[in-house]
């Protein structure tokens, strides 16, 4: 990431890469607007993995990364409003 300035940012944490077995590795912030900020791979910024599709909060550094996307080093976070019972995989409803 090159220049960087201090931001917060609102949205809803969303899987973008998986690995071999299906397993999000990385996340991206998207925002009520559309805006796509990804989460650079950090141990703090790790941590969402755990939270996906779930509303957050999240403060740090924003910037592009070598794509040219914007991507977020994430310093803290906190989540808006309740956890969900299944942050993992959002409901699925079964049609006849």
């Amino acid at each position: 990431m090159q220049e960087r300035e201090r931001a917060t940012i609102r949205g809803v944490l969303t899987p973008q890469e998986w690995d071999k077995r299906g397993t999000p590795v990385s996340v991206a912030i998207v925002t009520d607007e559309f805006e796509k900020y990804y989460v650079a791979r950090t141990p703090r910024g790790d941590e969402l993995l755990d939270l996906l599709f779930e509303r957050v909060e999240a403060e740090g550094f924003v910037g592009r990364d070598l794509r040219g996307s914007k991507e977020i080093e994430v310093q803290d976070y906190r989540l808006i409003g309740e956890k969900r019972n299944s942050a993992a995989e959002p409901e699925r409803v079964a049609v006849e």
